[in-house]
């Protein structure tokens, strides 16, 4: 058998496509089938017919895949060799060749097409309708699945809406997977939608049908809801909604999603039937978003959303700052007064609970005194008595109202004492080390500690932010502790540290913060600097000095000095060391001087200072000799320089008797000075409409000043009278002390002034009830400061240290002041102090006496 072939191969839409046609070539033989279609998982066979006069055994198969494996062919008779094989990929699907080992035949090879696909027409999956009421449209879709040649298919769809009796073609060209009507070509909301999937394989001569029906409720997807109305309730926690469906006639479905910053995924609220829901549990003063859905009740499709916003209203805060009972720090009682400061650490409110912004914090001790701070203080201070337990309790407040109270119990003063210092050191790159001494764990019962830890700056000692507390549960055995990056779950690079020690019954002693100085485990220790003897040390003694180590504040690379320890020894000539040194230890928050005692004198000793750290690191400063010295006195030394003493001390008072007779003289106190005293009209007699006014002529004015002093010294009042001269005719200020040639400006101390502003009008008044003589005058702290004067006319003055309150306070000073309640009176404003005089300034109704005191201590009459 003779055939002639020639292969054309083209590519267009759907892929390479083979044609065969006779030519004038001659294959040694034929292949039969020509053309194969198989689908997978099943079996491919072939045979290969030679020509007369070949030999059968010089052939073999060749696959897409390669040679075929001899279990794949089979020889048939003398001229046949079959391929047999289970198709199992569709990479095997392409040219098989039926090849022969003789060069002569290889160019003559016959060959065929195998076509593979995964099935001829494959079950249509994911077939779904939808109508759309936005878009008056009926949209079906579906899945064919894959293909390894899905341009041999051919598909039809096709609708009714009057249940099978006509159908409507799809209007779309080649609709693969899905296809649209409109309500232009046909009922779309018809009852009952029926659809017809008919797809055909031209390939493999296969069709198949799929047959659908849908209840148009099912798959109707409605308009979104619309007119969506908000009311939040009283309690600011629950809202109620109301909203439109759209619908007459169908029953929906309603899915409502909440959306606030408290929630990372948004809540679903699912409401049947209803077109109204009340949401609660929601955070007062928040944002909220609403978006809703809805749908035909047992329908498929939710619509678009609606959404709508609405604000809740403020509450009080839900829940109180955040208190540990080791958060606080208890001052010494060194007062007087038996009062100790606290320092209160809180955490604040969480925002999700703070129900508004909170705008302070409110701290009480034992439910009497309150004190308030600013929203961004997170620790304030308090006064409570040293004596007994104090409960300490803090609120955060928003403007609707307060926090419930978070509360601790702050320890009597003389129990469970903190730690008197605590040393923080670097240990290696991701451990602090913690040690605390000036504490007994035995005496104190100490159970557990807390190490406390903030954001902020160990040389200021001031957290920037929240404390937090680490429990160290353990049985201490000592007072040391490691703390973690991973305890902390941040870097050491801006913590401070303190602990606090606790006791059976939970009660903190309070934190001890750590040192302000920075440092590292292990470090160098420096040696000490400016090692020298001090001059005039004690007989048979030598008195050393030196400079403290000091902190490097801009590092952490700083070792910490526990003490001092300074050795000597008595020296040789060559200045070694006689025996063995003595040494002594001193602590390093003492003096940096020290005395070394019971030397002999005129010897030399040698003497080195060294800084200790916990780690016993030890550097000895170099060495510096002193020579001890004895100066003791004979006892005919004695007598001489007590025999001069006395002798010069006779001189001494001789010459300070001269002194002050002289003064006495120069100063004029024995003269005598006659005044002559104006009688004025008593107040009572002036007539009612004119009772406020009289002729200054008429006037006699006493002046009665403040009299500043400390408590303990008795209240004296010194009177001035206001006199008129007969000379000029002006007042002028006398005294018994100015009669007696003392100045009026030696009353008064070098820092106080006094300002004398005399209205000769004004009488004076209170209460619409004139001020007879010897009514009381007494200060706001109702001590008698004196009597009132016979005199009807009032005298307005400054008092002492009026701008001094903390001054005043500090020494208990008292002060007492008349005014008038009706009018008060202030001097004209170009009259001013003047320094260091007297002066009488004379006015239509006022006279202005302005004095600065000279003396340097005070003076008793």
């Amino acid at each position: 058998m003779m055939n002639w072939y020639m292969i054309y191969i083209t590519v267009g839409l759907f892929g390479p496509t083979i044609f065969q046609e006779t030519l004038i070539s001659e294959f040694f033989g034929d292949i039969t089938p020509s053309t194969s279609k198989i689908v997978l998982n099943g079996t491919l066979e072939l045979n290969c017919t030679i020509n007369a006069g070949m030999n059968i055994s010089s052939l073999y198969w060749e696959t897409p895949e390669g040679k075929a494996p001899l279990k794949n062919t089979l020889i048939i008779g003398n001229n046949t060799l079959q391929l047999r094989k289970y198709v199992t990929n569709v990479s095997e699907e392409g040219t098989y060749l039926c090849r022969s080992t003789s060069e002569k035949q290889m160019s003559r090879t016959p060959r065929t097409n195998v076509v593979v696909e995964y099935e001829a027409i494959r079950n249509v999956t994911n077939f779904t309708c939808m109508v759309d009421k936005d878009k008056d449209e009926l949209q079906c879709r579906w899945k064919l699945g894959t293909y390894n040649h899905e341009e041999y298919l051919s598909i039809m769809a096709s609708v009714s809406f009057d249940y099978g009796v006509h159908f409507i073609d799809c209007p779309e060209k080649l609709p693969q997977e899905s296809c649209t009507w409109s309500q232009g070509d046909g009922d779309i909301y018809a009852i009952t939608i029926f659809i017809n999937l008919t797809i055909t394989n031209t390939e493999f001569k296969f069709t198949k049908s799929f047959f659908y029906d849908f209840r148009n409720q099912k798959i109707l997807r409605l308009s979104p809801p619309t007119d969506v109305t908000s009311r939040v309730t009283s309690s600011c926690t629950c809202v109620n909604l109301t909203w439109s469906t759209g619908e007459r006639f169908i029953v929906t479905e309603t899915k409502i999603y909440l959306n606030s910053k408290w929630n990372a995924t948004p809540g679903v609220n699912e409401i049947d039937r209803f077109k109204t829901a009340m949401i609660c549990g929601l955070i007062p003063d928040s944002a909220y978003e609403l978006d809703l859905q809805q749908k035909p009740t047992g329908g498929i499709y939710f619509s678009d959303l609606t959404t709508a916003k609405f604000n809740t209203c403020m509450t009080a805060p839900t829940n109180g700052p955040g208190l540990s009972s080791s958060g606080y720090l208890s001052a010494k009682c060194d007062s007087p007064l038996k009062y100790r400061s606290v320092m209160i650490y809180w955490k604040k409110i969480p925002e999700m609970y703070q129900n508004g912004a909170i705008r302070n914090y409110i701290v009480s001790s034992d439910g009497l005194k309150n004190h308030t701070f600013g929203a961004r203080n997170l620790s304030g201070s308090v006064l409570v008595p040293c004596k007994g337990r104090h409960n300490i309790s803090v609120t955060g407040c928003n403007s609707a109202g307060c926090s419930p109270h978070s509360s601790i119990i702050v320890r009597d003063n003389k129990e469970l004492n903190p730690p008197d210092k605590l040393i923080v050191e670097q240990a290696g790159g991701d451990k602090m080390s913690l040690t605390w001494f000036g504490s007994s764990f035995a005496s104190q019962s100490v159970s557990k500690i807390h190490v406390i830890w903030c954001k902020g700056e160990a040389a200021v000692q001031k957290c920037r932010g929240e404390i937090n507390v680490l429990p160290k549960d353990t049985s201490l055995t000592g007072n040391h502790v490691l703390v973690s990056k991973k305890d902390i779950n941040d870097s050491f690079g801006e913590i401070i540290f303190g602990v606090a020690l606790l006791n059976g019954e939970n009660l903190s002693s309070g934190i001890r913060w750590q040192e302000t100085c920075r440092y590292t485990k292990d470090t160098v220790m420096p040696k000490p600097s400016d090692i020298r003897l001090l001059p005039l040390p004690p007989d048979d003694s030598l008195a050393v000095s030196w400079s403290r180590v000091k902190c490097d504040r801009t590092s952490a690379k700083n070792a910490y000095v526990k003490s001092y320890r300074i050795q000597y020894c008595r020296l040789n000539n060559h200045d070694h060391c006689k025996g063995n040194k003595a040494e002594v230890s001193l602590s390093a928050d003492g003096m940096t001087r020290y005395t070394i005692h019971d030397l002999e004198d005129e010897k030399k000793y040698g003497i080195w200072v060294a800084a200790v750290s916990l780690r016993k690191n030890i550097s000895y400063s170099d060495m510096i000799i002193g020579i001890p010295k004895n100066n003791d006195l004979t006892v005919r030394d004695i007598s001489f320089i007590a025999a001069g003493s006395g002798f010069l001390f006779i001189l001494a008072i001789f010459g300070l008797v001269c002194i002050i007779r002289q003064a006495i003289r120069k100063l004029g106190f024995q003269e005598e000075f006659p005044i002559q005293t104006i009688q004025i009209e008593d107040c009572k007699q002036i007539n009612q409409e004119n009772s406020r006014y009289i002729e200054p002529s008429e006037a006699e004015e006493y002046i009665s000043f403040i009299q500043a002093e400390k408590s303990d010294r008795d209240v004296k009042d010194t009177p001035f009278s206001r006199q008129l001269s007969e000379d000029s005719g002006h007042s002028s200020i006398s005294s018994t002390l100015r009669d007696s040639n003392f100045p009026l400006d030696d009353l008064l101390m070098k820092d106080q002034k006094l300002l004398l502003c005399v209205d000769h009008k004004q009488v004076v008044c209170q209460s619409e009830k004139v001020l007879d003589s010897g009514d009381e005058l007494r200060s706001s702290s109702s001590d008698t400061l004196g009597y009132i004067p016979p005199v009807k006319e009032i005298m307005e003055y400054d008092k002492f240290f009026d701008e001094h309150e903390e001054r005043m306070e500090k020494y208990n000073y008292r002060h007492g002041y008349m005014r008038n309640q009706e009018e008060e009176l202030k001097c004209p404003k170009n009259l001013d102090y003047v320094t260091n005089s007297t002066t009488d300034v004379k006015d239509e109704h006022f006279s202005v006496i302005s004095l600065t005191g000279n003396r340097d201590t005070e003076i008793h009459s």
